[in-house]
């Protein structure tokens, strides 16, 4: 709770101070105080930094030390986190082949790649630490009593999002909404509209599979959280919840069949305000999907974008141009938004090559397996939506490569096979 409190303070401390000229004094004093707190208890103060997860801080707070933007900061905090979390409450054996997997496509990177000159060590590294950072996660053994306190503050994060941006808005820091080109407005809370989307998607599956697994308070937050999700106007997240829908939708028709009734009302209720929902949002989801006077089916410049970065990585097709690279691959050549493809199969075949991209998703792949195997067979089907949800929605956006996914994402994960194991947790 004391970790709670203290993140809430200084998220409206650091609304406050935003417009002020000595904030980066003020940000390097707080990055120094969270260090500390977060060296003496990581359990604790690991929910601030799940919290600040919800608050894209590089859109708001543009300041930098050295070679370090926030973004680049908070994943330092991350780690730093993840570190001490693991010497004082245990590790999953499970996973020790994680940091191993990731160091051999880091050489591959420095030793094999083809890096552009202008690309330096600091770069790979600050990518690469970017990357690999939350699924760190996974290698920690929560405790009991952290469980139910992580996996709420992860089906809040979007309402999170979405209250600090109405804080920020009021005092002109910044705007929970935007608009974009096709003159559609999209709730972005105190993020972009993209990363709002994504710890709304996590928060609504999360919520989906907790009612599931423990009580039916979860689906009230679902609902809450589709809500965001439409709100944002982002259409990759939307197409990923149909399959978790569709479990939902199974799991109570079935239970309906065994003779429960009560499965058909809560059923019907969840569905219709879902369906309510999405066609009061549906003309803003048809602007944006439409081009040319409605004949063209509007990717919003992706289909360029990825034969662009699919041209200039044929050159390096084995081994990549080397882990963040793709961020000095636009040359003007394609709309200035695209610095990454916006889609993360794209993204790893350019910077790893085929061997890196073989190795990452079969990383990725065999993790879900491990953790899918502990799991209590009424959530199986969930989970696997989920997993394939996410693959799904990899095509269109970047997930892996986001704070506002692979954090919450990774988290759940990770007290996911700790809630499920069986075996007593060692130090």
């Amino acid at each position: 709770m004391r970790g709670i409190l203290l993140s809430l303070f200084v998220i409206a401390f650091i609304g406050v101070l935003t417009p002020v000229n000595y904030i980066l004094p003020i940000v390097i004093m707080l990055f120094l105080v969270i260090s500390l707190m977060i060296i003496k208890f990581p359990d604790n103060y690991g929910y601030f930094v799940l919290i600040i997860s919800s608050i894209s801080l590089q859109y708001i707070i543009h300041v930098s030390l050295g070679p370090l933007d926030m973004a680049s900061i908070y994943k330092l905090l991350l780690l730093l986190m993840i570190v001490m979390a693991i010497f004082r409450l245990g590790y999953n054996i499970s996973f020790v082949y994680l940091p191993i997997i990731f160091f051999i496509i880091l050489l591959n990177s420095i030793i094999f790649s083809k890096l552009p000159i202008n690309l330096s060590y600091i770069d790979i590294m600050k990518a690469f630490i970017g990357l690999v950072t939350p699924w760190g996660l996974l290698l920690i053994r929560w405790p009991r009593y952290t469980w139910k306190t992580i996996i709420n503050l992860i089906c809040l994060l979007p309402i999170i999002s979405a209250s600090v941006g109405g804080v920020l808005t009021l005092l002109g820091v910044y705007q929970f909404y935007s608009y974009e080109y096709t003159g559609v407005m999209r709730f972005q809370g105190s993020n972009i509209p993209a990363h709002l989307a994504m710890l709304a998607y996590i928060a609504f599956v999360v919520a989906l599979i907790e009612g599931k697994r423990s009580h039916k308070r979860y689906y009230i937050l679902a609902l809450t959280n589709f809500l965001i999700l439409l709100l944002t106007g982002t259409r990759g997240p939307l197409i990923a919840t149909i399959l978790p829908i569709s479990v939902y939708f199974l799991d109570n028709i079935k239970a309906f069949l065994s003779g429960k009734i009560k499965y058909l009302m809560s059923l019907m209720i969840f569905l219709g305000v879902l369906i309510t929902m999405f066609i009061l949002e549906k003309d803003k989801l048809l602007a944006r999907s439409k081009s040319d006077g409605g004949t063209v089916l509007n990717l919003s410049g992706r289909d360029e974008a990825w034969q662009f970065f699919l041209d200039k990585a044929h050159d390096s097709s084995l081994f990549g141009k080397g882990i963040g690279s793709i961020l000095l691959a636009n040359d003007g050549s394609i709309f200035g938004g695209f610095v990454v493809p916006h889609n993360e199969y794209i993204r790893f075949y350019y910077e790893t090559g085929y061997v890196g991209s073989i190795l990452l998703l079969g990383t990725f792949i065999f993790t879900f397996w491990l953790i899918y195997r502990e799991l209590d067979k009424k959530i199986r089907l969930y989970y696997i939506s989920f997993v394939i949800g996410t693959l799904i929605y990899s095509f269109s956006d970047n997930t892996f490569s986001t704070v506002q996914y692979t954090v919450p994402f990774c988290w759940y994960l990770s007290v996911m096979y700790s809630a499920s194991i069986k075996r007593p947790i060692s130090n």
